[in-house]
C-alpha cells in the first residue's frame, strides 16, 4: 500500500477529446491502475494540463504543491497528541477505510427489456419518464435509516432517479435499479455529501410498491399476450 505521507505524481499523455477529460475529472479515474498505484477519487487530483500552458506554469504548480507539503510538516510539529490523532484518523479513513463501490444490483422486472430476459439490461427510459408522475414515486430518507431498514425488512425499494454521489462523479442508482445494502452503505459512508439526485429534504425518489405491481403486471402481461 502507497505511503499515505506521500503525494504520488503519476503523468499521462493523452489525445482524448474534451468530454473525456471532464469525464476523468469527474471521477472516472477510479478505474485507472498501473503496477502498484490506485486512482481513487476521494484521495487523486486531477490536473489536466491543455495546450498553451507553460513550463513556468508547471514550475509553479510543483512550488504550491511543495509549499502545502512543508505547511503540513510545520503544523505536524506544532499539533498536540490530540490533534496529530485526529490527523491520522483522517489520512486512515482517505486511504485505508475507503467506502467500497457497490456492483451494479439489476433492474426490477416491472422494467425489464423483456418478461424472460437473462441478462441484466432494463429499459431505462420507460423508468425515466414513469417516474415524472408523482403518483408513482415516493420518497425514503437516507441519513436516518428508514432506507436502509425498509431494506433489511426485505421490502423491495426500486429508484426513481438517478443518484450520483462526488466523488466518484457517476451514478451507483438510475431509474427502474433494485436498491440493495451494499449500495445504501456505501452512500451512508461518504463523507462529501454532495449526492446529486438526492434531496436531503424529502429522501430518494423511489417508485410505489402500487406502482411497481402494477407496472409490472401491465408490461410484462403485454409480453405474454404479444407472445
Amino acid at each position: 500500500m502507497p505511503d499515505p505521507d506521500k503525494a504520488r505524481v503519476r503523468v499521462y499523455a493523452t489525445h482524448s477529446t474534451h468530454k473525456t477529460l471532464t469525464a476523468l475529472r469527474q471521477g472516472s479515474m477510479i478505474h485507472v491502475h498501473d503496477q502498484d498505484f490506485e486512482h481513487n477519487a476521494r484521495n487523486t487530483v486531477l490536473f489536466m494540463i491543455p495546450i498553451g500552458m507553460s513550463r513556468g506554469t508547471i514550475a509553479h504548480l510543483v512550488n504550491v504543491l511543495t509549499e502545502i507539503a512543508r505547511d503540513l510538516d510545520d503544523k505536524r510539529d506544532r499539533w498536540s497528541k490530540v490533534e496529530l490523532k485526529a490527523y491520522d484518523a483522517q489520512v486512515r479513513s482517505l486511504t485505508q477505510e475507503l467506502p467500497p463501490l457497490p456492483n451494479f444490483s439489476c433492474f426490477h422486472p416491472a422494467f425489464l427489456t423483456s418478461s424472460d430476459s437473462t441478462t441484466p439490461e432494463g429499459d431505462l427510459r420507460r423508468a425515466f419518464y414513469r417516474a415524472y408522475d408523482d403518483k408513482a414515486c415516493d420518497f425514503i430518507k437516507l441519513e436516518d435509516g428508514s432506507l436502509l431498514n425498509a431494506i433489511e425488512a426485505e421490502q423491495e425499494v426500486v429508484s426513481a432517479a438517478f443518484i450520483t454521489p462526488y466523488p466518484p462523479g457517476f451514478p451507483v442508482l438510475v431509474p427502474g435499479q433494485v436498491i440493495t445494502r451494499e449500495i445504501v452503505q456505501f452512500l451512508m459512508a461518504l463523507d462529501e455529501k454532495e449526492i446529486h439526485g438526492y434531496e436531503p429534504a424529502f429522501g430518494l425518489r423511489v417508485f410505489t410498491a402500487e406502482d411497481l405491481r402494477q407496472e409490472d403486471e401491465r408490461t410484462n402481461g403485454q409480453r405474454i399476450t404479444k407472445s
